[in-house]
C-alpha cells in the first residue's frame, strides 16, 4: 500500500457564499452544521493521509481541529472517503470512447 501523510500550521477555511456548498446544504441538510462550521473555520490542527493500494483501492482521511465564528465549542472534523481510483478513471473515459467509436463507424 502506496502511503501519504500530510499537515499544515494553522490557517482559515472560508468556504461562505459559494453556490456548490449551498447547493450540497440543500440536498444533504443533515450536514448543515459542517457547512456552518467550514464557512469561518481557523483551523489549529490540519492533516490528511492518501493510502492506495496496486489494484486503485484508495482511502483519503482528512483531519480539521479549530473554531469556527458562531459554534462555541471546538470544531473537530474527520473525514474519511473510499474509492476505487482506477475504477473511477476508467468510468470518466467511458464518453470518449463512445465518442471516438461514433466518429470512427461515421468516417
Amino acid at each position: 500500500m502506496e502511503n501519504s501523510r500530510h499537515g499544515s500550521p494553522e490557517g482559515l477555511i472560508e468556504v461562505a457564499g459559494n453556490p456548490a456548498i449551498d447547493q450540497l446544504e440543500l440536498s444533504q441538510p443533515y450536514l448543515g452544521l459542517v457547512f456552518t462550521a467550514l464557512e469561518h473555520l481557523n483551523y489549529s490542527e490540519l492533516s490528511s493521509s492518501f493510502d492506495m493500494t496496486t489494484n486503485g483501492d484508495a482511502v483519503i482521511n482528512l483531519s480539521v481541529k479549530g473554531n469556527s465564528r458562531g459554534i462555541e465549542r471546538p470544531v473537530h472534523l474527520n473525514y474519511t472517503h473510499q474509492e476505487n481510483l482506477m475504477q473511477l478513471y476508467k468510468s470518466t473515459q467511458i464518453g470518449v470512447q463512445l465518442q471516438n467509436k461514433i466518429e470512427a463507424k461515421v468516417q
